[in-house]
């Protein structure tokens, strides 16, 4: 096999068990809400708290790994992942979770600025596309995976199995990084980061925008389906359903993105989640919401490696760690924003509005797409 594809390979299966430890906690909401007793503001605290943290450190780390060996970083922050699930699995109360939380956001930190930038560098001669689609797939395959297996965990054992499970397959896999090509750090001097400050700051923007409405609809997704009369099992299998859906989205809008444009993708994903959503409230039929549910990771999961591709094609490479963890430290601010803000709404006016908010904000979105229209490589 190539080194190309093994380099590929093996950063996919890492991002496929980063998220599926960082998305791990909401799928087990139900039964951490009852057991600690929380409020809907506490169990978005404690994914804000997550999002809070990788915000600040992303940008710090994807500087150091344009200088630094990426490949052992990223067996690094699969270590530190690891260690927080163990933490999270023998929580006794609010207070280690939270802090389990808090350690998963800074091994959590490692994985995208570094993965997605590695990726940009090994294939930006070819097929950048469908290599950011595969990578950013693999994501979506690690929480299809932790979804299909965590209902059946639960149901035999109990919630905090599950982050035994991948806390223990994710401290087996990170030596693996070692056997990572990555393409040599270049010394970078008084570069300028963009000829377009008004690209930037509207893609910044975006992924704030992009990562809350991927944050909000993820974590409360099988909870609002549990509340809508469906067990903790079936949510779950719905979520991971979903996320198949997404899995495959990922995949058509990386191939896509290299035929007919990143742009015109990522505004078809746009307006896709943001009616989606929205229809998601109006339904009473328990049937229609399931297929609902199913078809919106489309729109959702399949945003990414549009956007990703999107923003390879102005940016400057050889500081493309710095560069991908500015933006997504963005894209997790807006989780921690808008993740908080669905909290509260959910508290004072149900649980169904937080997908109002999510399908209203994504719509209200689409102006900001006419100033991403001419990026400037540099």
């Amino acid at each position: 096999m190539e080194s190309g594809k093994i380099t590929l390979l093996l950063v996919s299966l890492f991002h496929l068990l980063n998220d599926a430890n960082v998305f791990l906690l909401p799928a087990v909401f139900p039964l951490v809400i009852q057991e600690f007793s929380l409020s809907f503001f506490q169990t978005s605290l404690l994914v804000g708290c997550l999002t809070f943290t990788v915000t600040f450190l992303q940008i710090m780390i994807g500087y150091l790994s344009d200088f630094l060996s990426r490949k052992i970083l990223l067996g690094l922050g699969l270590l530190i992942v690891s260690s927080a699930s163990f933490l999270a699995a023998y929580s006794t109360n609010f207070t280690i979770l939270l802090l389990s939380q808090v350690l998963l956001g800074i091994g959590g930190s490692f994985y995208h600025p570094i993965g997605y930038s590695l990726t940009v560098k090994k294939f930006l001669k070819s097929s950048k596309g469908k290599a950011l689609g595969v990578q950013s797939s693999f994501g979506d395959l690690g929480i299809l995976l932790m979804l299909t297996s965590t209902g059946s965990l639960v149901h035999f054992f109990n919630w905090r199995t599950p982050f035994i499970l991948w806390g223990t397959l994710s401290l087996i896999s990170s030596p693996l990084s070692l056997f990572m090509e990555e393409e040599k750090n270049l010394k970078i001097e008084n570069q300028k980061l963009f000829s377009e400050k008004v690209f930037f700051s509207s893609f910044l923007i975006l992924f704030f925008i992009l990562g809350g409405i991927y944050r909000v609809i993820y974590t409360y997704i099988p909870t609002y389906l549990t509340f809508r009369g469906l067990n903790i099992s079936l949510s779950d299998l719905l979520a991971s359903l979903m996320t198949v859906i997404g899995l495959i989205g990922s995949l058509v809008s990386g191939y896509f993105s290299d035929k007919f444009g990143c742009l015109k993708i990522l505004i078809l994903n746009f307006v896709f989640t943001g009616f989606f959503s929205l229809f998601l409230t109006w339904l009473s039929n328990i049937p229609l919401l399931i297929i609902l549910v199913l078809v919106i990771g489309w729109g959702v999961y399949g945003a990414y490696p549009a956007a990703y591709s999107l923003f390879a094609e102005f940016s400057n490479v050889e500081i493309a760690g710095f560069l991908y963890g500015i933006i997504l430290s963005m894209g997790m601010l807006g989780g921690t924003v808008n993740i908080l803000i669905a909290g509260l709404i959910a508290d004072n006016f149900g649980l169904n509005q937080i997908f109002i908010y999510t399908g209203l904000t994504t719509l209200l979105t689409l102006p900001l797409f006419k100033l991403l229209k001419k990026p400037v490589r540099l």
